[in-house]
């Protein structure tokens, strides 16, 4: 989770031109025990789909990396309107993956 993190704040930081940018961490409880990252600028947005197809790798590589420990990656993007990404793993994968690391 912490390299999915960098990596996504990496991105605000050479792509949003977003002026505030947010990160938060906790727990889902309320969903099963696990764990949300979530990552939220005002920057000028972009068009998630778009950017697959273009074949940037950056966003099918962090949804790789998250299913791999039983997560889910929620991308919220909208041309002018900033962007949020919800990052949510559950307990015992986030265990597995900072096991290995």
């Amino acid at each position: 989770m912490l390299a999915v993190a960098g990596e996504t704040i990496s991105n605000v930081v050479r792509h949003s031109k977003a002026t505030v940018a947010v990160v938060a961490i906790g727990s889902t409880a309320g969903s099963g025990p696990g764990w949300e990252l979530r990552i939220e600028d005002n920057g000028v947005g972009f068009d998630p789909d778009r950017a697959v197809r273009l074949g940037h790798q950056g966003l099918a590589n962090t949804r790789d990396r998250v299913a791999q420990i039983g997560g889910t990656v929620t991308i919220d993007s909208r041309a002018g309107a900033g962007t949020l990404v919800v990052v949510r793993v559950p307990a015992a994968g986030a265990a597995r993956r900072s096991g290995e690391d």
